[in-house]
């Protein structure tokens, strides 16, 4: 092939994407709209992979066992107020960074749990005092 012939290649969509040597950057797509749906394409593959593997590692952080003997160590009873507990509050929320680990993790009360949210305690704290 010599250097004035065009170099010819396959979109991913399936057109043909021509270049001629020597006329700027080789070209990967065959318009601006296939490289911007190629780039999304690849955005939400990583991001469903990316999920997809922190939900399943966050999953098998606290096992059923552990809960149990964390409810069974506070007495069934809320951490917070002593009320009873039916909710699994993280006192770190997992929003913010924290783990679903049993070290994080403690029983409330629906009024405790549903009203710290996603705040720290410290937060928490200062808001129930206001």
């Amino acid at each position: 092939m010599d250097n004035k012939s065009s170099m010819k290649r396959t979109c991913h969509c399936g057109s043909l994407v021509t270049q001629t040597p020597g006329k700027g950057a080789a070209k990967k797509y065959c318009s601006p709209e296939c490289a911007a749906l190629v780039k999304v394409a690849q955005s939400v593959q990583h991001q469903a992979t990316y999920y997809q593997k922190t939900k399943k590692a966050k999953r098998r952080d606290l096992t059923p066992a552990q809960w149990s003997a964390i409810v069974e160590a506070h007495d069934d009873l809320c951490h917070y107020c002593d009320a009873p507990a039916k909710h699994l509050d993280h006192v770190h929320p997992i929003s913010r960074g924290g783990q679903h680990t049993a070290s994080n993790v403690v029983p409330a009360c629906a009024p405790c749990n549903l009203s710290k949210g996603s705040k720290l305690i410290s937060e928490w704290v200062a808001w129930n005092a206001q």
